[in-house]
């Protein structure tokens, strides 16, 4: 019979990540264990090649602050011996958020919180890069929280 991991125990085998890529030159095989040896990419020294993917984890507050959960959330991750984690996408500006509770990088009131982030996830070992975005057309107009966030009708972007 196969144990069942309670949520908590999933986020720290690591496996949570949605999609692990292998860092280098070399490609991980299960007898040579290369995805479990140090590496770097460029000046960033990793413990291992696991990489845990840019995925949304919805764990900001409706205007994209850190929240308790999002600590809890990134510091199990941390645990989970993963070589570097990337956050879920950041929105920039308040008109690019494109899923709910996403965290947010538009303002210098968040930069308490995402150092509290950054600072959790180091006291575990881990390392940890933001993937900055805006949604563009993707953005959903029922996120937008401030007066003039509003999409202009007829703006195109490029294809």
């Amino acid at each position: 019979m196969i144990d069942t991991l309670s949520r908590r125990e999933f986020l720290k085998t690591g496996l949570a990540a949605t999609a692990a890529v292998v860092v280098g030159s070399k490609f991980a095989r299960a007898d040579n264990h290369l995805l479990f040896e140090k590496t770097s990419i460029r000046s960033l020294e990793l413990s291992n090649r696991a990489i845990r993917s840019s995925t949304w984890s919805g764990v900001g507050d409706q205007k994209g602050y850190v929240t308790d959960r999002a600590l809890e959330f990134y510091g199990e991750l941390a645990k989970g011996e993963i070589g570097l984690i990337l956050t879920g996408y950041q929105y920039v500006m308040t008109n690019g958020q494109g899923l709910p509770y996403m965290l947010g990088n538009y303002d210098d009131t968040q930069a308490e919180g995402l150092k509290k982030l950054t600072d959790t996830v180091h006291r575990e070992g881990g390392k940890i890069a933001a993937q900055l975005v805006h949604c563009l057309a993707r953005a959903n107009p029922k996120l937008f929280f401030r007066e003039g966030d509003e999409l202009k009708k007829g703006l195109r972007f490029p294809s």
